[in-house]
């Protein structure tokens, strides 16, 4: 990562079937743009740059995604993809974190989180410590997403073979991590099924 006032990389996984929600989360539209691209954009103001993996329908996201990216956002962001994406998301996740392996910090961010406000991103990126390295929302007594990682437990994602998740990463003992109490009840909130997104259509 630069050193471009300090911000964190960005990191989304966009590679799986979708399958419970029985359609393709990264292009649903929303207000007239992919669930995708919603997320890059909130994610642009505190991010210096800010990657993509993908997997499922990949040349499908590259044709949709790019021609709608900003010129600006073009050369921030990168789609990475991950050959093994049927095997699962954490298979994904260390792809990205492979790639990401000389930034210091990355924000890892759900696909399927279109609803977080934009405010967020930077009152979140502000929560970073020296004395941390993981740095999590927390709301109405939940942990929450997205997650900031510091370069130190990025070896433990992208070499090991035993954890199957960020949750049990989470656990060790090389782990200091920040929960940060926030006001924004949106971190609680990802799409998985339709039933989910009914929900969050009428809400907005």
């Amino acid at each position: 990562m630069s050193n471009r006032q300090n911000l964190p990389d960005g990191l989304i996984v966009s590679a799986g079937f979708s399958s419970r929600m029985k359609r393709f989360k990264p292009l649903i539209p929303l207000q007239g743009k992919p669930l995708l691209l919603h997320v890059i954009e909130k994610m642009a103001a505190a991010c210096n740059t800010i990657t993509v993996v993908t997997g499922f329908r990949h040349d499908e996201i590259i044709s949709v995604i790019t021609p709608l990216l900003t010129p600006e956002l073009q050369t921030k962001v990168q789609f990475v993809y991950n050959a093994s994406y049927a095997d699962g998301m954490y298979g994904s996740l260390k792809t990205g974190f492979h790639e990401l392996q000389e930034s210091e910090w990355v924000l890892f961010h759900f696909v399927d989180q279109p609803g977080i406000p934009a405010a967020f991103y930077n009152e979140f990126v502000s929560q970073i410590e020296r004395s941390y390295n993981w740095i999590q929302p927390r709301c109405e007594e939940r942990n929450a997403h997205p997650i900031l990682i510091h370069n130190s437990l990025f070896s433990l994602i992208y070499e090991q073979n035993e954890f199957q998740s960020l949750r049990e990463i989470s656990r060790l003992p090389v782990v200091h991590k920040k929960l940060w109490e926030c006001k924004y009840p949106e971190v609680l909130l990802d799409l998985d099924t339709e039933e989910d997104w009914e929900k969050f259509i009428k809400a907005q």
